[in-house]
């Protein structure tokens, strides 16, 4: 199993070490593993920052970007959050229809 250690996850993902720790903070990253006074981070971590930078790139703010991660909401309520993010933008794109926002029977 690789292992990173802040500097290193910092790397690897293209972000500063702040910002790893920023996200900690806010809920987005899940907490390291401690190796004694060590901590380390995992490839899962690698993951996430690599999702948090795609979805922060669609227009997510970090709040909806936390639920996202954490399961709060469906990935199926991803594309009607971005559509939101970009009606909020000034985006051209069209909103859904009813139709398009039922559930399939």
């Amino acid at each position: 199993m690789t292992s990173f250690r802040v500097e290193e996850l910092a790397a690897s993902a293209q972000v500063a070490v702040d910002t790893i720790r920023f996200y900690q903070k806010q809920g987005l990253l899940p907490p390291p593993v401690r190796d004694g006074r060590r901590v380390l981070y995992r490839e899962e971590h690698v993951e996430r920052l690599a999702r948090i930078r795609d979805l922060q790139q669609k227009g997510f703010t970090l709040a909806v970007i936390r639920r996202l991660v954490d399961g709060d909401l469906d990935v199926a309520d991803e594309r009607l959050a971005a559509l939101l993010a970009g009606a909020a933008e000034g985006s051209d794109e069209e909103f859904l229809t009813l139709d398009e926002l039922r559930p399939p029977a």
